[in-house]
């Protein structure tokens, strides 16, 4: 159970007992001739370096930096096994705690401070792959109180609820006010709080309210002139909220497809249409668009389809945008792709697109659109050959020895704030040495190196360097 919730990293089990054990040793020799119950105290260390380790560790990519998820829910925590194991990881830290100091109180106050810390340290330090979020700390407060109620009656029935450590309360007092003074100026500081609803994404997406049902209509009706595309018209929609991190996303089912739209800015909005029966070959597929009939056999015949669909419903996305068309899969079997992209007079690819996919029949199967719009574009100060140079330097490689796609001159938001008003303008690079494909970001406004990442061309888990190069197209 526990390396499938590590995601296979036996490795870092191993190293969590070793660590475990040696903090309780050392504690135990530490300690054993200057406080009463030195093994309390050794176990109860060893648990702290433990959570520790675990709620710190990283394996995967880095959470977002400067968040905290809020969950109104607060009884979400107990209604998944994420929660429950939260819970039983701070009972022993409860339990020992009030065994070694016979001072419930101070185990709880310390306990709840040392759990708050650990969600600011998820939310602040830009290495951990873990994301803060409220929810946690209730599940932790819950094991606490469990483990202090669980020592305290340990303590009773061996009649030893006397004799406490001796530790002034003053100084308590002043340690406890002092620590939650600093984790409370981080949060003034350094954190965004995201409000969300829910944040389980293992339980049924939450129906969607009034305000999101209307929302995604309207989004239907000024992409299709219709709620329904391709449908009778008399089609009940069902509409689902999936919460996410921030805001989250409304999905609309009926029965020709399904629409996706963000929430809660409605900046993005996907569109899927598939035939009516599935089991026919010649049932209705797509939307057919209003002035252009089929079909849509070559690159031309698509691009006329498509520039009809964009200049009835969606004329300002595609003004000043030049369409491209590739084939999607063999001679074109699955249809064509038309893409609309914007960018400014130095090159820089703007966020604002509109995708279709053209059936071979004409009518439109799908549809990605993105409205975020950037008021002010970031600068672009360094050129093409400038950015690979960086990039050699960086990593002590000669690109003239390497296999260089074109380069990529991209609007992005910063990997720090990606949710955040602030943009950047990137060169995307890649290159492939010998079996190694080596992807690289380098800010075109400061030319510092941004990310740059190493893959084994041979792997299957190797992205495709397509996608590294085109980020958010379908």
């Amino acid at each position: 159970m526990l390396s499938a919730i590590f995601g296979g990293e036996e490795g870092f089990l191993v190293l969590l007992a070793a660590l475990a054990l040696v903090t309780l040793v050392g504690t135990h020799l530490l300690l054993r001739n200057r406080v009463p119950r030195p093994l309390m105290w050794a176990l109860s260390a060893s648990c702290a370096v433990g959570i520790l380790a675990v709620t710190l560790w990283s394996s995967g990519s880095p959470g977002e930096t400067g968040v905290c998820v809020v969950n109104r829910s607060v009884t979400e925590p107990f209604s998944d096994t994420q929660g429950w194991m939260n819970i039983a990881m701070f009972v022993p830290v409860g339990l020992f705690g009030t065994l070694a100091t016979r001072r419930p109180g101070l185990v709880l106050i310390s306990g709840v401070l040392f759990s708050a810390g650990i969600e600011t340290a998820q939310a602040v330090l830009p290495f951990v792959a873990r994301i803060c979020e409220t929810g946690d700390l209730i599940a932790n407060a819950t094991g606490l109180v469990v483990g202090t109620v669980a020592g305290t009656v340990v303590a009773l029935l061996r009649h030893r609820p006397a004799s406490p450590s001796r530790l002034p309360t003053r100084h308590v007092a002043i340690g406890a006010l002092g620590t939650a003074a600093v984790l409370a100026g981080v949060w003034t500081v350094g954190i965004t709080p995201w409000v969300l609803d829910r944040v389980n994404h293992h339980v049924p997406a939450l129906a969607a309210d009034a305000g999101q049902r209307a929302a995604i209509s309207e989004a239907l009706v000024g992409a299709f002139g219709t709620p329904v595309p391709a449908g009778q018209g008399d089609e009940e929609m069902e509409v689902e909220f999936s919460p996410d991190v921030p805001g989250g996303r409304v999905t609309a089912f009926f029965g020709t497809g399904l629409a996706e739209l963000s929430w809660p800015d409605r900046d993005r909005l996907r569109v899927l249409l598939v035939p009516a029966d599935p089991g026919n070959p010649d049932a209705a597929r797509g939307f057919p668009v209003p002035g252009a009939e089929g079909p849509a056999g070559t690159a031309g015949e698509a691009l006329a389809v498509a520039g009809a669909y964009a200049d009835r419903f969606h004329a300002d996305l595609v003004r000043g945008a030049e369409a491209t068309a590739d084939p999607v899969g063999a001679d074109a079997g699955g249809g064509w792709l038309v893409r609309w992209r914007h960018r400014t007079g130095d090159g820089l690819l703007l966020p604002t697109r509109l995708d279709l996919r053209i059936d071979p029949n004409g009518t439109l199967t799908e549809l990605w659109l993105d409205r975020t719009t950037i008021p002010d574009p970031p600068a672009v100060r360094l050129a093409e050959i400038e950015a690979w140079e960086v990039l050699e330097e960086h990593l002590s490689v000669r690109v003239e020895d390497a296999d260089t796609a074109d380069a990529v001159l991209v609007a992005e938001r910063p990997e720090d704030d990606p949710y955040g008003d602030e943009w950047r303008a990137h060169w995307l690079l890649l290159m492939t040495m010998g079996d190694e494909m080596i992807h690289g970001v380098v800010d075109a406004d400061t030319g510092v190196p941004v990310r740059a990442d190493r893959y084994d061309s041979s792997s299957p888990w190797t992205p495709d360097p397509a996608a590294l190069l085109a980020p958010g197209d379908p």
